[in-house]
């Protein structure tokens, strides 16, 4: 068997694991756009903040893919997929034959449709190349624009600063950073650790066009300032774009492979056409807590789907179960965790109970369906493991859901000690 995997990120990795596991002898080859080794991408961040070099950002160590007789392929983009052929052509004209292949691609950085994106200093922060060019410019900025109020923007906030750039200005369109995972009480203290730390959040504002100046010697434009939708103008001397990233659907949909917002798959990583699965930041699956298909842009589902695909692609009957959308992170030392429906509100037939504690910057949010938890923020502590099991586990909290929201129970034998 040969096995063709489009990506070399969580998904692409832990598949090509997978099906190690269960074929000792087929072929695997992982297909990468991008010119770079087979690293983690959530720690881009600390290589930008200088905390590890690039021998740190390797996938479990510059051996791994030699532990699974796995062949990376970089620098090599594939532009179409042949089904009927059963063959990968790649934009310089080479091709892979497969038995069985995974679309695991992950997502693509849309440009702002704005003046002056074009400039030098303006940077998305998704790759290793885009880490790369921001360190190389850093050393010359002294103030720094992020464009994107999310986990994204924040960690590479966090980033800047401890490379020294002097200033950050987050430029959120939403009322609160982390929008699309924190409700209005979590995002406040964290918008007060960031202010702490030299980052300016302005929320309910957009740059509408980033200006620029001539470079020395003749070298083209760059970067020498923002204009934003409230007319204020910030100079600065590098633009981050930490927004905008949609799931790669071009290979799927020139393939006739159903799509929606992403790649359609069944509960076993399959798309609609035979031997092709998707998995990661790419794939459209069931959402435990929603109950629907959604795309989970998250590490930890990414790896786990690639696994689920992998096991198929090589034989066995392996099942994704469904699991809802989690971020854990350290804003300047700050703990956040986030899980399912957390900016739901009670007008949707939901419980939401609350704590916040100013002092210890602890707040705690939990969203019960049927005395069940199904969403939770926490900012300030730093273990809540116990209330992701809880919501895994389905288990009937009403008993106990005000001891949860004060303490948070870090144990599990407390839980059973309130429940009996």
């Amino acid at each position: 068997m040969t096995y063709v995997i489009i990506g070399s990120s969580a998904a692409g990795l832990n598949a090509a694991a997978a099906i190690r596991k269960a074929d000792a002898d087929g072929e695997i080859l992982l297909l990468t756009r991008e010119h770079a080794r087979h690293y983690s991408r959530p720690l881009l961040s600390y290589y930008l903040a200088g905390k590890i070099d690039e021998e740190g950002l390797l996938y479990g160590g510059g051996d791994y893919l030699n532990g699974i007789r796995a062949t990376l392929l970089s620098g090599k983009d594939v532009a179409r997929l042949d089904v009927y052929a059963r063959e990968a052509v790649c934009t310089d004209g080479s091709v892979f034959p497969y038995d069985r292949l995974l679309i695991a691609c992950g997502g693509v950085a849309e440009q702002p449709e704005i003046p002056g994106v074009d400039l030098a200093g303006v940077f998305h922060f998704r790759t290793l190349v885009d880490t790369r060019a921001i360190s190389a410019t850093i050393e010359r900025a002294r103030v720094c624009v992020t464009m994107g109020g999310g986990l994204v923007s924040l960690k590479a906030a966090e980033a800047l600063r401890e490379r020294g750039v002097e200033e950050v200005h987050l430029v959120v369109g939403s009322d609160r950073v982390m929008s699309q995972a924190m409700d209005a009480g979590g995002a406040a203290l964290l918008t007060k650790r960031l202010s702490e730390n030299g980052v300016h959040t302005h929320t309910g504002e957009s740059v509408e066009a980033v200006f620029g100046e001539d470079a020395p010697g003749g070298q083209g434009r760059r970067v020498r300032g923002v204009s934003l939708r409230g007319g204020r103008q910030i100079e600065c001397q590098m633009v981050l774009i930490g927004k905008g990233v949609r799931p790669d659907l071009s290979l799927a949909r020139g393939a006739g492979i159903e799509t929606e917002w992403g790649i359609l798959v069944n509960e076993r990583m399959q798309t609609s056409v035979c031997d092709i699965y998707a998995a990661g930041d790419v794939a459209q699956a069931h959402d435990a807590l929603h109950g629907e298909a959604r795309v989970n842009a998250l590490w930890p589902l990414a790896a786990q789907q690639g696994s689920v695909a992998g096991s198929n692609m090589a034989g066995r009957d392996a099942i994704y179960p469904g699991w809802f959308a989690m971020n854990s992170l350290q804003v300047f030392g700050l703990p956040v965790v986030t899980m399912g429906l957390v900016t739901a509100r009670q007008e949707d037939g939901l419980e939401v109970l609350t704590h916040v504690d100013e002092r210890r910057e602890v707040y705690r949010k939990l969203v019960l369906r049927e005395g069940r938890l199904v969403g939770c923020a926490i900012v300030g502590d730093t273990d809540a493991s116990c209330l992701v099991g809880l919501a895994r586990s389905r288990v009937d909290v009403s008993s106990f859901k005000e001891e949860l929201v004060l303490s948070g129970l870090t144990d599990y034998r407390n839980v059973v000690t309130l429940m009996t």
